[in-house]
């Protein structure tokens, strides 16, 4: 709690009383002076009282308000006797108005121990030790003494509320007294009383007279007995109340009843004070620190406790004097204060009597400082708590609750003089605005806040939300109105208060308008009549808001003074208006407590659905424009309007939000709501229809699948949709899909329902919505929407949107698409009325599908009436006349109607229909007139009127069932009748084939077996062959008997025929690919008996035995059957087969003939097949390589080349040493080549690679030596000519060294010069790494690479003139490829292809390729 003020008297105990008005506070301490204070703290008046000081006790005793807070009676001592030295001897009575005070009798012998005011205040009773009392009269001032009262001292007392004195003493016993002082009552009890307390009186219906119906008074009352146990009286009043004693013993009161003795645990310990908080709920304090609540009833009712605790764990040490436990009790904010030694603690009262302690209102004094004295003041609003240390505190427990809101701040009144503003949005600091006084309302605006009490109102410039606040907020205006202020509202520039029933509008700051011009007054002048009185007030940034109590509510511009907006409310005044922020929409409430939505722009008005209990107030949410809540005092309600769902405008409910009990709701923004306490604090929380949806979407997947259902089904409900999505594209379930798609769509947005269905699928939905993106029309939008919705409470909705948006021609195509004949007639009528005829036919449509033939034909015949119909739609009215008319059986009607339409398609079906009904003449005309000759030769045959028939076989086309069909039956009619080649012919036209051939080769028509032959041929018709061959057969034909055969699918009478006749070769012809396995398993058997293994082997093939096949090919051994099981073993890939193809070419099979390098090739060839390129090229390599042992090296040549080619082509790597093997022999091929261009230098260097590589050419070491001398020689390469010539000289090589050549070799060998060198060669570098390196070099020393040779000059390629040969795609220099393209006739020196040297790629187009390592 805050504290307020401090009053220090003295540095001992103090005591205090509050004036029952709240007025003023009086404070005694050790001090001899009585101190009066206002509400605020500030002393009011001092009196001196006479005395002695005592550091122990307070001067004064008792201090007691009369009920008026005019009189205080003050107990105080003055004399001070030796034997009682704290005992009061002396009384005054205090005026606080007149600032006076009265000494009453103040005799040494009387000890005062008790004083208190009669319900009136007139009369003051003093009670002493002796057990007397005195009666002090206010009005007449004058004093009466009552003797014998009590024997012993008086302790405690109350006056009842109709005027009589309870006392309770020492002497064990309680009397009642009437005013006057005569004793009416004496109660027995079993200890001294320590204090009474009377309880509230109950309900009045609760108590009523049985014989008057007058509600007496219980005057129930409650007695601490010796602070073991309390009593409880139910007093009554006098018996005339009750009108008689029967009904008097009906209510259990008075003296015939006796008192009632609460039980209490030991373990509670002594009572220290108690007091009630109902007329049936008393609570009981103890020394030991329980507090217990008690239900109480009479003497023969039971009494049991409803509520206990123990707040206070250990038991206080407090000074003599000091209670060891006290409580308070306020019954306007049921709140109970309760003390134990320095410590304070505040409980809430449940309305079942328990007690919810309030954490945040207790508080403790320093450690060594006591309570001695608690009460409450202001109802509830502040706690005044005295103490042992001299001083006095007042705490503020609660203030009114006055707050406002705009947008996410909140202004608050924060002490009694003083107010606060609050960002709820942003962590900035609290704005503190002093007030002059205490005031009666507030308001806040966009930058300012108003406060005021009266007619007056001050307002102070805040700044705007963001801004840095002003330290001392500014005065910018002070406002003295007409009448007492009931409320102002504010916008950023002007403010509209309300007074006496008139809403005053003016500027904000007087200096925006100091002539006052702007200022005006609602309702306008000559308004008021009409409109009423205002009654409420409301503001946002441009217009006015007011309500009136003749049910208007009213938005008015400020800057033009024009009203915008105007409702009627017809059910009563208006008590509140509430609009959002922008004023587009208005909540208010009537004076039936009824709150309603009005939307100015569609000038609508909505129901508040589910409502709860009366509306406090309406928040609009300060983020949301669309979302609400009314707070009802219990809870929040909260809604969300739809200004556009497929319904129309609806308020929605969201869900409730229990508000905490006491709680003054200020704002709403985000969901978060905010309410003032009443300890005036500002509280927020977010709203239960807010929390899942605000809660982040990861950290509502780590919980529960109820939480990520919980999250999303809130969002739904607050039309978030994104969240919704966040949530249903993580849960995956198709049930939270539709119910999102669902949402979306009765929200009529069209783009996120057509997002939802195009994320799970639906394309035909994401088509549907994409057509409606054009639509502009909220109303036809909806329509649109509602028939999406395919169900049948949605059509008539959706009917009244089209017509509404204009649009009535959508509503009727709706109704005729679902086939609402009768809606769309009404529409028709209404909106359409050409349209009628075709609604008219359609609906006739429906009615004939269904059978409803004579519906239908009245219907069509009613659409050929209307007048202004095209020439086709009329055809089509009379189209289902004349159908129906038949249907109907009316059948000379409709053949009549169709024959008049004259229209092919109509009169056919009405044909078909004639002919189901049995009228076949009729039908038979129609469908001639149609066109329909089949079928009208079909009901002609059918009739067996053939005659009528033939004329329209001729004009029947040959394909078709139909057909076919009409002229079977036709050809059988002919047959019977025998004319047989009529007949035959109608078999063929109708695809009779076996029929037509049975005709053809009989013994009257067999001059025509070369036209069944031709039949067999052309229809393959397995029947008919049979027969043909069985013809043939007789006739001794065995190769047109085996053609026969073989059609007709009789592979074993087609082979034995076959074998007979010794034609098993034509057999196998005539089988071609189109025979069984069984057909060619014999054919194969055949051949390889008779040694033909190469036509076996085609005949396994065809069979499917791939083994047997290739074990024939290779034993028949030719090339072309080697070739054949090469590709029969490389198609299969069978491993097997594979193998077996391997060991024969290999020669390790026993199947192998001659190998060699026919073998070798074809071996080559099953690799490539297989597509084992690694294989191949190794194979390659040796077949390349046997040619060039046997000196074949133009073979060997054509088999490298080949082998790159192939893996080029599969784009397969070459490997290196096929490359270099490749290179070499080009080198030796291209030195003739070089020799005829004179390029002697370039052959010698060729010949001088090829040397060094001399084993690779054992077939013609010699005369390769021979050149590379002789060249070498030409070239200026003597070195390498000597060393050559002298490796010839070698025994084995000089024998065979040409005669020609062996002089001049043995010349150079013999005479060698010793200074013979070489000519340098030419350089090139390497087109990789650009290393230097020689022209001729094959290998890169720097990168290792094998360099590319150019195949016309046999050097390195160079980047800058690098190029392929167009068709064998080799490297080559571009120039050099030319030069020896000219020559040699245009011919590739690699391949020997003519090429055009002018197609060459572009020299240095690209970089050259790595050739392959290995």
């Amino acid at each position: 709690m805050k504290l307020l003020f401090e009053v220090a008297l003295g540095s001992g105990p103090t005591k205090h009383a509050w004036s029952p008005n709240g007025q003023y506070l009086a404070v005694s301490g050790t001090a001899l002076r009585l101190q009066i204070f206002d509400r605020h703290g500030a002393l009011h008046d001092e009196v001196p009282l006479a005395g002695k000081e005592l550091k122990t006790h307070s001067a004064a005793t008792h201090l007691a308000w009369d009920s008026r807070g005019e009189k205080l009676c003050v107990l105080h001592r003055e004399h001070g006797k030796k034997e009682t030295p704290f005992a009061a001897d002396a009384a005054m009575v205090y005026r606080p108005r007149q600032k006076e005070k009265i000494k009453l009798d103040n005799a040494r012998e009387n000890e005062f121990t008790h004083c208190a005011w009669d319900p009136d205040g007139g009369a003051l009773a003093l009670a002493t030790a002796k057990g007397n009392v005195l009666l002090y009269d206010s009005r007449l001032g004058k004093m009466t003494s009552v003797l014998g009262k009590h024997t012993k001292r008086i302790a405690c007392g109350a006056w009842t509320t109709d005027g009589r004195l309870v006392l309770g003493a020492e002497d064990r016993s309680v009397t009642v007294s009437a005013a006057a002082g005569d004793t009416e009552l004496q109660l027995e009890i079993r200890g001294d009383a320590k204090e009474v307390r009377f309880a509230p009186e109950p309900p009045s219906e609760s108590q009523t007279s049985v014989s008057t119906g007058k509600n007496p008074r219980l005057n129930q009352f409650s007695v601490n007995v010796g602070a073991r146990t309390v009593f409880v009286y139910r007093l009554g009043e006098d018996d005339a109340s009750y009108g008689s004693e029967r009904s008097r013993f009906a209510m259990k009161l008075g003296r015939d009843h006796p008192p009632a003795e609460l039980q209490f645990q030991e373990g509670y310990g002594r009572v220290s004070c108690h007091l009630w908080l109902t007329h049936a709920l008393l609570l009981v304090a103890f020394e030991l620190g329980h507090l217990v609540v008690m239900r109480v009833g009479t003497s023969d009712e039971q009494s049991d406790e409803v509520f206990t605790s123990k707040p206070f764990e250990t038991p206080a040490v407090v000074k003599p004097g000091a209670p060891k436990m006290a409580v308070t009790f306020c019954a306007r904010s049921r709140k109970v204060a309760a003390t134990s030694g320095g410590v304070v603690k505040v409980f809430e009262v449940a309305r079942d009597g328990g007690l919810r302690e309030i954490p945040e209102a207790g508080f403790a004094l320093a450690k060594s400082v006591a309570v001695t004295d608690i009460g409450w003041a202001l109802g509830g609003q502040i706690l005044t708590v005295s103490a042992d240390d001299g001083a006095a505190r007042a705490f503020l427990a609660s203030l009114p609750r006055l707050a406002d809101a705009d947008g996410a701040r909140v202004t608050y009144l924060s002490s009694l003089t003083e107010v606060s503003v609050l960002d709820l949005a942003l962590d900035t600091d609290v704005i503190a605005v002093p007030l002059e006084c205490e005031p009666s309302f507030v308001a806040l605006g966009e930058a300012h806040v108003a406060a005021g009490v009266n007619n007056q109102a001050w307002f102070y410039r805040v700044g705007r939300a963001g801004e840095a606040p002003a330290r001392d907020p500014p005065l910018v205006n002070r406002r003295e109105y007409l009448g007492v202020v009931d409320a102002v509202a504010m916008s950023a520039s002007y403010a509209i208060a309300l007074c006496e029933g008139r809403a005053f509008v003016h500027a904000v700051e007087a200096a925006d308008d100091p002539d006052e011009t702007r200022e005006f007054k609602l309702p306008e002048r000559g308004e008021e009549a009409r409109q009423g009185a205002v009654t409420a007030v409301a503001a946002t940034p441009a217009l006015a808001a007011y309500g009136t109590d003749r049910g208007f509510v009213r938005l008015v511009s400020v800057r033009d003074r024009a009203a915008v907006a105007e409702h009627r409310h017809a059910e009563g005044a208006i008590d509140a208006v509430y609009p959002n922020a922008a004023g587009t929409k208005v909540v208010f409430v009537d004076e039936h407590a009824t709150a309603c939505l009005y939307d100015p722009a569609s000038e609508r008005v909505l129901p508040i659905p589910e409502p709860g209990g009366p509306p406090k107030k309406v928040l609009w949410d300060a983020f949301d424009p669309d979302v609400f809540a009314v707070a009802d005092g219990s809870s929040f309600r909260v809604y969300l309007y739809a200004r556009v769902t497929v319904d129309g405008p609806r308020v929605e409910f969201v869900g409730a939000h229990v508000l905490p009990a006491g709680c003054a709701p200020t704002s709403l923004v985000n969901g978060v709501a905010s309410w003032q306490t009443e300890t005036s604090t500002i509280v927020s929380e977010t709203l239960a229809t807010h929390a899942a949806a605000a809660e982040d979407v990861d950290e509502t997947w780590k919980q529960s699948e109820e939480a990520a259902i919980e999250r999303f089904t809130r969002a739904i409900a607050l039309n978030k949709l994104e969240v919704a999505w966040e949530v249903a594209s993580r849960f995956r379930s198709p049930e939270m899909w539709e119910r999102l798609a669902h949402r979306a769509m009765t929200r009529v947005d069209v783009a996120f329902a057509a997002r939802v269905y195009r994320f799970v699928g639906d394309a035909s939905m994401v088509m549907s919505l994409e057509r409606l993106e054009h639509v502009e029309d909220t109303n036809e939008l909806a329509a649109h929407v509602l028939v999406l919705f395919e169900r049948d409470e949605c059509y008539d909705r959706a009917q009244e949107l089209f017509v509404r948006a204009g649009k009535p021609k959508e509503a009727l195509r709706m109704r005729r698409d679902l086939k609402h004949w009768d809606e769309a007639a009404r529409l028709a009528e209404t909106h359409q009325q050409d349209a009628l005829d075709d609604i008219c036919r359609e609906h006739a449509g429906a009615l004939e599908a269904r059978g409803e033939v004579d519906a239908a034909l009245a219907m069509f015949a009613r659409a050929a009436e209307f007048p202004g119909q095209t020439a086709a739609e009329l055809r089509r009215s009379r189209a289902g006349v004349a159908r129906c008319a038949i249907k109907a059986g009316d059948a000379r009607r409709g053949a009549r109607v169709a024959l008049e339409l004259n229209d092919a398609p109509t009169t056919r079906e009405c044909a078909a229909l004639l002919e189901s009904s049995g009228h076949f003449s009729d039908a038979a005309r129609l469908f001639e007139q149609a066109g329909a000759f089949e079928d009208a030769a079909s009901v002609y045959v059918s009739q067996k009127q053939f005659d009528l028939a033939k004329p329209l076989m001729d004009r029947v086309a040959n394909a078709g069932p139909t057909a076919s069909s009409l002229r079977l039956r036709y050809a059988a009619a002919k047959e019977s009748q025998g004319a047989l080649a009529e007949a035959a012919e109608s078999y063929e036209l109708a695809r009779d084939f076996d029929a037509a051939v049975r005709l053809r080769l009989s013994d009257e028509m067999h001059f025509d077996a070369e036209r069944a032959f031709a039949i067999c041929r052309s229809s393959a018709s397995q029947e008919a062959c049979a027969m043909a061959a069985a013809y043939c057969r007789a006739a001794g034909d065995a190769t047109r008997a085996l053609e026969f055969l073989v059609l007709a699918r009789r592979g074993a009478d087609a082979f034995e025929l076959a074998r007979e006749t010794g034609n098993v070769d034509t057999l196998a012809r005539l089988l071609g690919d189109d025979g069984v396995p069984e057909e060619y398993r014999r054919v194969a058997s055949y051949f390889e008996t008779a040694g033909s293994f190469s036509k076996a082997a085609d005949a396994h093939r065809r069979a499917g035995r791939l083994d047997h096949a290739v074990r024939c090919y290779l034993k028949a051994g030719d090339d072309d059957s080697v070739g054949a099981a090469v590709a029969v073993a490389g198609d299969s890939r069978d491993d097997a087969l594979v193998a077996r193809v391997v060991d024969f070419l290999s020669g390790d099979s026993s199947d192998a003939g001659n190998g060699g390098v026919s073998h070798s090739a074809w071996l080559f060839k099953l690799h490539v097949a297989l597509g084992d390129y690694d294989a191949a090229a190794k194979t390659s390599g040796v077949i390349a390589q046997q040619e060039q042992e046997m000196g074949n090296y133009k073979l060997a040549h054509a088999q490298l080349l080949a082998s790159h080619v192939e893996l080029m082509k599969e784009r397969k790597s070459v490997p290196g040493g096929l490359n270099r093997q490749l290179a070499l022999l080009h080198s030796y091929v291209l030195v003739k080549s070089l020799v005829s261009r004179n390029d002697h230098e370039g052959a010698a260097r060729l010949l001088r690679r090829v040397a060094a590589n001399i084993s690779k050419f054992p077939a013609h070491v010699v005369p390769i030596l021979t050149s590379a001398v002789v060249e070498c020689a030409r070239a200026g390469l003597k070195k390498t000519s000597l060393e050559l010539a002298q490796r010839l000289m070698k025994p084995e090589l000089r024998a065979k060294i040409g005669d020609a050549y062996k002089r001049k070799i043995e010349t150079i060998a013999r005479k060698p010069d010793p200074n013979a060198s070489d000519k340098p060669e030419p350089g090139s570098p390497c087109p990789f790494c650009d290393a230097p390196g020689g022209a001729y070099e094959m290998t890169c020393e720097v990168c290792r690479a094998d360099v590319p040779l150019c195949v016309a000059s046999g050097r390195r390629v160079t980047r800058e003139e690098w190029t392929r040969c167009p068709a064998c795609r080799f490297p080559c220099n571009a120039n050099a490829f030319k030069t020896a393209a000219l020559a040699e006739n245009g011919e590739c020196p690699m391949c020997r292809a003519r090429v055009d040297v002018d197609a060459l790629e572009r020299p240095g187009s690209g970089a050259p390729e790595r050739p392959g390592r290995g």
